[in-house]
């Protein structure tokens, strides 16, 4: 809906003319203004609390922190800095490929910002990042992120089949997760960044005893061949095809995790 919205505003804006670039400037600083806000508000609640948040959400999960001697570097978001970039970039990878190009800055703002109050409420999944330690200042050092949730959370929107009596935390030999919200920036694919996000991934289950298996299930557009063919590389194989979209699967070995290779 948000799509078919997005053009006819698109639409209106082409008969009326171009916008005039005193309307274009006010149009932009009223969306920095309202980042401004959204980020002051919420830092106005307390650090303290954002700290307990990002430990909450993260304290159960074994995700790896790879070294940070090296340039890429993968862990859960650390900061709204960094929380508001992951909005951003995804925002950038949904309007990639969308064939409007007019006004498209203004569509990327308002889903950043409506990702980022989502990403900022959420409690069910972790947010992973993957970031470039070469970018010393933080601003813009997200290159990639994924989010992994327990499939027993999300049951009630992603149907697989005979997974629909899953309970949270009563699960035994085999943790059940889904990602979802995959995306590797324009200029860093091709590194094997995203082999270490979804290796990361596959490592965010709890940390107990007589775990065998984590099985991680996502959707992926049929039409989209890079992104099957990145999955299948990795070991995924198809459960069910519910229109455009196909939901595959993996079964990952909690001893070892999915290849980086």
């Amino acid at each position: 809906m948000a799509l078919r919205g997005a053009r006819r505003v698109g639409a209106t804006r082409t008969r009326a003319g171009p916008m005039p670039a005193r309307r274009a400037t006010a149009v932009a600083r009223e969306t920095d203004t309202a980042r401004s806000e959204d980020l002051a508000t919420t830092t106005g609640r307390g650090v303290l609390e954002e700290k307990r948040q990002v430990l909450a959400r993260t304290e159960a999960a074994t995700a790896p922190v790879f070294d940070g001697t090296l340039r890429f570097h993968v862990r859960p978001a650390g900061n709204l800095s960094e929380v508001y970039q992951v909005a951003s970039l995804r925002a950038e990878c949904y309007y990639e490929d969308r064939p409007f190009t007019r006004f498209v800055s203004n569509f990327k703002n308002e889903y950043a910002r409506a990702e980022f109050r989502r990403l900022k409420a959420q409690s069910a999944a972790t947010c992973l990042v993957c970031v470039d330690l070469e970018n010393s200042s933080g601003d813009g050092n997200v290159i990639g992120s994924i989010d992994v949730t327990e499939l027993a959370l999300v049951k009630s929107k992603v149907h697989v089949p005979g997974r629909e009596e899953l309970v949270a935390g009563q699960e035994d030999s085999a943790f059940n997760s889904y990602v979802s919200n995959f995306c590797i920036r324009k200029d860093c694919r091709r590194l094997g960044l995203g082999s270490m996000l979804l290796a990361s991934a596959s490592r965010v289950h709890p940390a107990q005893e007589g775990l065998l298996a984590h099985n991680l299930y996502a959707h992926v557009n049929w039409d989209n061949s890079g992104a099957r063919s990145f999955y299948q590389k990795h070991g995924f194989n198809r459960v069910t095809v519910l229109q455009e979209m196909e939901l595959i699967h993996f079964q990952v070995d909690c001893s070892s995790g999915v290849s980086e290779a």
